[in-house]
């Protein structure tokens, strides 16, 4: 559809002068709308094409699949080469990854593609008995002497992601049975204002089974020469009557792929006084009296410089 000077000057002539200025002003409007639709507009940009990378392993073994496997992204498919690496064109709005291969259960695993950068997903592994591995852990670092736990920090295994709590406890479901059975690195923790930590076999302890799988801590340090750690990131204050709280509920959010998630909640002390110790983000806070809820917004820049929240008054 096309709005052009010829119908707009018709459009003037039918109707009354008062109403002319209203009638442009709606037809350009409706023109710019226009314009984004049919020949001139284009396709969305998250559409595009982009180049996918990565390497299938079997989890029991640690090598290639022989016959090779199969990937399906976004309506495209390929099969991997005799080291197990895969290389397609697929578009950057698909979301799922699929990947079969002989002997093994198949696998679809959800993905998030750049159209500007470069991507690999890494080793994906494959299973003979299944994806019902489940890893508990908790993430950990040192500070003056004690270990602290780390909220907000991803945690990634055999390209599963999650983020931990703030008592620093994660959970990753839907992981390959069998993996680590061989000495290899399947994934990492990262969080701002530390090195990254990779997760290997010997941090599994053991090859995943069917069900729960405990692996304890995970201790990740901050760089050399970094400023010591504070005790809390993120403190606050609720107030009721203008007088503080004791044993309010104060939970910490923030958004994760576009959902609200509760990292985790702590209660006020006598002095109406909560902390949270996290890494560096945007947070909601959201503190709940009786029935009443109040909330109010933070951002962490740097471990080493703690932020006070805005004060929570019922």
């Amino acid at each position: 559809m096309h709005i052009g000077i010829s119908d707009t000057i018709g459009l003037l002539r039918r109707v009354a002068p008062a109403a002319r200025l209203s009638v442009v002003i709606a037809a350009v409007a409706l023109a710019a709308l226009l314009s984004g639709c049919g020949g001139g507009g284009g396709g969305a940009p998250s559409g595009q094409p982009v180049t996918v990378t990565g390497r299938v392993l079997r989890a029991e073994t640690g090598v290639a699949p022989n016959p090779a496997a199969t990937i399906a992204i976004g309506g495209t498919t390929t099969t991997t080469a005799a080291d197990g690496t895969f290389t397609l064109t697929a578009p950057a709005n698909a979301t799922m990854a699929t990947i079969t291969a002989q002997g093994s259960m198949t696998r679809t695993i959800t993905i998030a593609l750049s159209a500007t950068q470069p991507n690999n997903l890494g080793d994906i592994y494959v299973s003979d008995t299944g994806y019902t591995a489940t890893v508990t852990g908790r993430v950990v670092a040192l500070v003056d002497g004690a270990l602290q736990p780390v909220g907000n920090a991803t945690v990634t295994l055999a390209n599963v992601t999650t983020k931990t709590m703030t008592d620093g406890t994660f959970t990753l479901n839907g992981l390959p049975v069998d993996l680590g059975n061989v000495a290899g690195t399947f994934g990492k923790v990262s969080a701002a204002g530390f090195e990254d930590k990779p997760i290997t076999d010997v941090n599994l302890q053991f090859p995943l089974k069917a069900g729960a799988n405990p692996i304890g801590d995970l201790l990740i340090a901050a760089p050399s020469g970094s400023t010591p750690l504070p005790p809390y990131t993120i403190k606050g204050v609720v107030q009721v009557g203008g007088q503080p709280k004791a044993g309010v509920t104060v939970a910490l959010m923030m958004t994760v792929g576009g959902v609200p998630t509760t990292l985790g909640s702590t209660t006020t002390d006598a002095t109406g006084t909560y902390t949270f110790w996290v890494t560096a983000g945007m947070y909601t806070v959201q503190a709940t009296n009786a029935a009443a809820m109040q909330s109010t917004t933070v951002t962490l820049v740097r471990l080493d410089q703690p932020v006070t929240a805005p004060t929570i008054n019922f």
